[in-house]
C-alpha cells in the first residue's frame, strides 16, 4: 500500500544517524510501493541538508550527492492546490504548523497512512482517526 510520509522520515533514509527501524522498514517498502509527499516537501527535504551543510555536518558534495540520489526514490511530490482556508482550520484543529497541515491534508485527502517522526503530527493523525504506519 502507498503512504504519505513526512521530510523527517524520507531524511532519515540518506542520514545513517537518523535512521532507526522505523524508518529502515519505511525504506524497505519503496521497493513495492509508492510514497506521496506534499508541494511543500522538497523545500523542507533541502532545506534539512543545506542546515547539515552549514552546520559543517555535511560537505556540499555530499548534500548534491544525495539530492540526486534521492531524485531516483519513487516519491511522488503532490502539487495540488489546498485552499489557504484549509490549512489554516487543520493547523488549528490539530495544533500543527502549516507545513505539517500539509502532510495531514494529504494523507486525508487520499486516505493513505502517514509516516512521521514529529510528535505534534503523530499526535494529529492518531487524533483524525488515520492509520500511522
Amino acid at each position: 500500500m502507498a503512504f504519505v510520509a513526512d521530510a523527517s522520515v524520507t531524511a532519515a533514509w540518506f542520514i545513517e544517524s537518523q535512521a532507526n527501524a522505523y524508518t529502515d522498514r519505511l525504506l524497505d517498502r519503496l521497493a513495492d510501493e509508492r510514497v506521496y509527499v506534499p508541494g511543500v516537501w522538497p523545500a523542507e527535504f533541502t532545506n534539512i541538508f543545506l542546515v547539515l551543510e552549514r552546520r559543517r555536518k555535511l560537505r556540499a558534495e555530499q548534500v548534491q550527492a544525495i539530492l540526486r540520489l534521492a531524485s531516483l526514490y519513487p516519491i511522488t511530490v503532490d502539487f495540488e492546490s489546498v485552499p489557504l482556508a484549509e490549512l489554516c482550520r487543520l493547523s488549528r484543529q490539530y495544533g500543527l504548523t502549516a507545513y505539517d497541515a500539509m502532510y495531514l491534508e494529504l494523507a486525508i485527502r487520499m486516505e493513505l497512512p502517514l509516516c512521521a517522526r514529529d510528535g505534534a503530527l503523530v499526535q494529529a493523525v492518531r487524533k483524525a482517526g488515520l492509520s500511522l504506519e
